[in-house]
């Protein structure tokens, strides 16, 4: 097995299994892919400190676009054609996105600055060893003419759907708050809420969540809240807890995420913090666009 990589970890491992590293430019790297079971290509910035001149993020080196930089899609895009299976290792410290990689490459692997050991964590997940559990803490808008998007919209943002739950694919985000990907499956159920939240009296939320795959496995699970009708206007989302909990095959445990009362507050029209009585949404997922659990509670 041949794959282009550029890093030492990797390298090293491939020795081992009879594989090998090459470094070539496009057209050699075009040829070596032909020869290759998988092309794993490193591509996003540079942020060593100590070069200031070369850093692609960072202090000083804001930009008009959030698309990889140089000949980078001109490479990955040469790699494709030759049919290879692509992982595209993304290697940066701000949101980079190309929506012609995000539409045709399958795998794609976010480490930002993984740092020295880095390259040993990349390796075991590419080879299957450890089950990938990293959630965005983010969101990585399509392009730069989406900024600002974040997950907290209000309901009367005009200027994009997404605050509304628009199904246009134009609004959507190219990877949202709290996605990312696993070897294994999860599932949720058995929600559990007091309909009915007395003043001062934080909230008590259980449920089940169950490993649905072949793989022990890491999920952080997420919960949002919305305050349905309000005096001034609040997101469609806010996150207000999570949990990430290690499962074996299919095993499920029963989680339990309190809510502090003081959390459903909101700052009014005099400058008063306060929690107004009044209908919530609870909902709890694996990402804000990927609700498994929702169910409503009422404040008095």
């Amino acid at each position: 097995m041949s794959v282009n990589t550029t890093d030492p970890a990797i390298q090293q491992r491939l020795i081992t299994e009879g594989g090998g590293i090459s470094d070539y430019s496009i057209n050699d790297a075009v040829k070596k892919a032909k020869q290759a079971d998988l092309a794993v290509v490193a591509i996003g910035g540079y942020g060593i400190r100590t070069e200031w001149g070369l850093r692609t993020y960072g202090e000083s080196a804001d930009r008009p676009s959030i698309d990889f930089y140089g000949r980078q899609l001109e490479l990955v895009q040469a790699i494709y054609k030759t049919g290879t299976p692509i992982v595209i290792v993304i290697i940066n410290g701000k949101p980079l996105n190309n929506e012609w990689i995000t539409e045709n490459i399958a795998t794609i692997v976010d480490v930002w600055e993984p740092g020295m050991y880095g390259g040993q964590a990349l390796a075991e997940i590419l080879f299957g060893e450890v089950n990938p559990s990293g959630k965005l803490p983010i969101t990585i808008p399509k392009h730069a003419g989406q900024i600002p998007m974040y997950y907290y919209q209000r309901p009367s943002r005009y200027w994009t759907g997404y605050g509304l739950g628009s199904s246009r694919a134009d609004d959507k985000p190219a990877f949202c708050f709290g996605h990312g990907l696993s070897y294994s499956t999860y599932e949720y159920s058995d929600l559990k809420v007091d309909s009915l939240i007395p003043a001062n009296k934080d909230i008590e939320v259980t449920f089940t969540l169950k490993n649905t795959g072949k793989m022990a496995g890491k999920e952080t699970a997420l919960l949002f809240v919305r305050d349905c009708v309000s005096s001034v206007v609040t997101p469609v989302a806010s996150l207000k807890g999570f949990d990430k909990v290690s499962l074996e095959p299919g095993e499920a445990k029963e989680i339990r995420i309190t809510i502090p009362y003081a959390e459903l507050g909101l700052w009014n029209e005099n400058l008063e913090y306060v929690v107004e009585p009044g209908k919530f949404n609870l909902m709890i997922g694996r990402s804000v666009e990927d609700i498994r659990i929702k169910k409503d509670f009422y404040v008095n």
